[in-house]
């Protein structure tokens, strides 16, 4: 999984994959870019599995794509900053 996380975010999501391992709660969202180009960005979102149904595996891991909403937000801001000039 991390080998599609750019490089520059995979300390963050490693750091988060590592709390859950630790059996800790309320891990934040880690918002990341993916190699590749164009590039994607990814809110990933890390909880730790319950000590009693631990197998092999520490932690859950999902993500949700936010290309798109972070195109948007670029895209509101630059019309703001449009409208203060005009």
């Amino acid at each position: 999984m991390l080998s599609v996380v750019a490089e520059r975010d995979r300390a963050s999501l490693e750091a988060a994959i590592r709390k859950a391992a630790e059996g800790q709660g309320d891990i934040a969202p880690v918002e990341a870019a993916l190699t590749g180009t164009p590039e994607r960005w990814v809110n990933f979102f890390v909880s730790a599995v319950e000590d009693e149904e631990r197998d092999s595996e520490a932690a859950i891991v999902y993500a949700l794509d936010t290309t798109k909403q972070r195109e948007l937000e670029q895209q509101f801001t630059q019309s703001q900053k449009m409208e203060t000039v005009g």
